[in-house]
Formats: C-alpha cells, structure tokens, sequence
C-alpha cells in the first residue's frame, strides 16, 4: 500500500511545481512516474508481483488506490487537447511502460531515471497527441 500511495504522491508533482499547462503536466506525471520505478524497482516489483496474494481488506484497499491513480491519470489527460481511441486503456498503457522499467532499468546504464523519464514523458506525448 505504501509503495502506491509514494508513487501516487510522485505523480502529483506538477503540482509542486506549479505546471498549468497541460502538455507540461503530462510529461511531468510521466516522468516522476517512471523515476519513481526506476529507483524503487525492487519494491515495485514485489508489489506488483503479489498483489493477488493479498487477503482482505488489504487486496480492495490496493485495488482501489490504483484505480485512484489510473482516475487521476485520466483527470490530467482529459484536460488537455490529447487524443485516443479509449482513454481509460491509453491511462493504463502509460502507467504500464513506467511500471516496467523496474523489470530492467539499472542505474549503471546509459540512461539515469531523470533522463529516461524525461525521454518517457516525450513518449507519452505523442501517444497521445
């Protein structure tokens, strides 16, 4: 639960930095998101990985926390003049590639977490534009 509720937290920080625009907000979102997964890649990963080991009310309180999350998502692109097909699926898509960077991203690589999800936040982008 505390690894949702810090990674939600991440998301908000366009808030922080007092981003209206929503181009900005967007790739801002994106790219805490995948930072965030990227420097907490072990713990991600155990969340996501036993999630449906959970027993109640444990299970419903995660649940829920990613469907706030995924709404929140969806909140941000709405109010931009983004596009697509469905866009509770493009929400989950994004969220999806942030996620999966803690199955391989290492801070030995080429990229630090900044860089890559500043690169992210480009991809989100057009994925939605």
């Amino acid at each position: 639960r505390s690894t949702l509720v810090r990674s939600s937290a991440a998301s908000d920080v366009y808030k922080r930095q007092g981003l209206k625009e929503p181009r900005e907000k967007l790739v801002a979102t994106m790219k805490a998101h995948v930072v965030y997964h990227a420097t907490h890649a072990r713990r991600v990963r155990v969340v996501n990985n036993e999630l449906t080991n959970l027993e109640e009310p444990h299970k419903s309180v995660v649940l829920q926390l990613r469907r706030d999350y995924v709404a929140r998502w969806m909140a941000g692109v709405n109010e931009g003049d983004f596009h697509a097909e469905n866009l509770k699926i493009a929400c989950w898509a994004l969220i999806d590639m942030g996620i999966g960077v803690a199955q391989w991203f290492s801070p030995d690589g080429d990229l630090t977490a900044e860089e890559l999800g500043e690169m992210y936040g480009q991809f989100a982008l057009r994925h939605l534009t």
